[in-house]
């Protein structure tokens, strides 16, 4: 019922407005015909299906505040009296103002502006602030030192107490040998002396004062401390001489030579040193990943040439020369070739040198075998073994199924060579999209932006 009524409702304003052309639908008609499509007048029954669900959102917004703020409104007219509610800032605080605003009797309005301290304690609370703000005091005064009667370290003159809006003041009777800031200098006292310290506490005007008696000892310093504070007055003595000098050179007796100065360079020292290490420590994994990089390319380039060369012992052998002379003639067009930089070629060069010192055929394949120490060649060299050792026939037909399973695997290789060559080119490809979206869409945007910030 509510939602039949509020569509009518929207229904007869879309009219109204339309009557007085308010409403300007051509923009929206144009895109709500690009997204539906459909008849002029399924179009234009779209257009107020539109309105009239904007207006109905519109309406339930207006209604929902409008009983949110009615109440509130009465209750403020029919309830309005002549107070007027002021908060006063927390003690000790600055004052605040405040800007009233008042009608006459002709109904005429005006504006007035106020101070208003803030809050003050009562007259026979002070004496308790007081007392609370000198317990916490005489609480942290001695500082480390065990009572004011032997007082040989700094002491603690709090500036600021827990209570609001109570100030804190020192005065000593002996700045030479206390501080306002409570620093003990007894580094040349040579008997005990007395100083007053007198706090004052004040807090809405009213003053509170209180004298302590502090009895300072001579300062009992260690070998360490007194050597310490001996460099130090020697240091500060040369500054001072020194004070017009940009460059100021320190010079200490034969027994103070250990005295260096620790700034950033020794610090750039030590890093510069752990960099050297870390450095180092890269190169060594470097030269390992190195290492395993050559050996990775070095067992592929054994591969890619391993069906090479079983084609070619098959067809040698097939034409009736022995396996050894089918590996130097294999040897020998490599040299005609040129192609003796092969790691294949070195590997069979020192098998026949190893040949050629009267080696056995047998140990000679065996360390051709573990000196490539790939899979197929070690299978290989046992075929071979086999024929020297057994002196079968079946040497033919087993070299040319191996023959048909290097090719095979050949093809699966380079299939996945070629698979990881798209993975690698992958990220560069994503790159230059990258960029020539940006080389697109930038004009736009700078465009709209400076426009949107020129027009204003």
């Amino acid at each position: 019922m509510i939602t039949g009524l509020l569509k009518k409702v929207s229904l007869l304003i879309y009219q109204k407005l339309m009557l007085l052309k308010v409403l300007k639908p051509d923009g929206i008609r144009k895109i709500i015909f690009s997204l539906e499509g459909g008849t002029m007048k399924q179009t234009e029954k779209a257009v107020e299906n539109y309105y009239i669900q904007l207006i109905s959102k519109v309406v339930v917004v207006i209604t929902i505040t409008i009983m949110i703020s009615a109440p509130v409104f009465l209750y403020t007219v029919f309830n309005r009296d002549n107070t007027v509610h002021i908060v006063r800032n927390d003690y000790g605080e600055d004052g605040s103002t405040y800007t009233l605003h008042f009608e006459d009797g002709e109904q005429q309005t005006g504006e007035l502006i106020i101070d208003v301290d803030a809050v003050q304690y009562k007259p026979e609370d002070l004496h308790q602030i007081f007392d609370e703000a000198i317990d916490y005091i005489e609480q942290e005064l001695p500082g480390t030192n065990s009572n004011l009667s032997e007082v040989q370290a700094d002491l603690y003159l709090a500036d600021k107490v827990p209570q609001e809006g109570v100030a804190v003041n020192w005065t000593s009777s002996d700045y030479e040998l206390i501080s306002s800031d409570g620093r003990v200098h007894n580094h040349e006292l040579t008997s005990p002396e007395t100083v007053r310290l007198t706090l004052e506490l004040t807090c809405q005007e009213e003053v509170k004062q209180k004298t302590y008696t502090v009895v300072v000892l001579p300062d009992s310093l260690t070998s360490k401390d007194a050597k310490r504070e001996e460099i130090e007055q020697l240091i500060y003595e040369q500054l001072e001489k020194q004070k017009y000098e940009k460059e100021v050179s320190l010079t200490f007796d034969s027994e103070d030579r250990s005295v260096r100065v620790t700034d950033t360079q020794n610090n750039a020292g030590v890093t510069i040193l752990l960099l050297g290490i870390v450095i180092a420590i890269c190169l060594v994994y470097q030269q390992k990943n190195k290492l395993k990089e050559l050996a990775c390319i070095r067992k592929k380039q054994f591969l890619q040439e391993y069906p090479g060369l079983v084609n070619q012992i098959v067809l040698y052998t097939s034409a009736g020369i022995s396996i050894p002379g089918a590996f130097n003639k294999i040897i020998r067009r490599r040299e005609e070739e040129g192609n003796i930089q092969s790691v294949l070629y070195q590997e069979l060069k020192r098998m026949q040198n190893e040949l050629a010192t009267g080696v056995p055929h047998e140990q000679a394949y065996l360390h051709f075998g573990k000196r490539v120490g790939v899979l197929p060649y070690i299978k290989l060299m046992s075929l071979l073994l086999q024929q020297i050792s057994r002196g079968g026939s079946g040497i033919a037909q087993q070299l040319e199924q191996e023959e048909h399973e290097a090719f095979e695997k050949r093809k699966e290789r380079a299939k996945q060579y070629g698979e990881e060559a798209g993975t690698k080119l992958l990220f560069p490809m994503i790159l230059l999209m990258v960029i020539s979206m940006i080389i697109i869409i930038y004009p736009a945007i700078a465009g709209f932006f400076f426009g949107a910030f020129g027009s204003m």
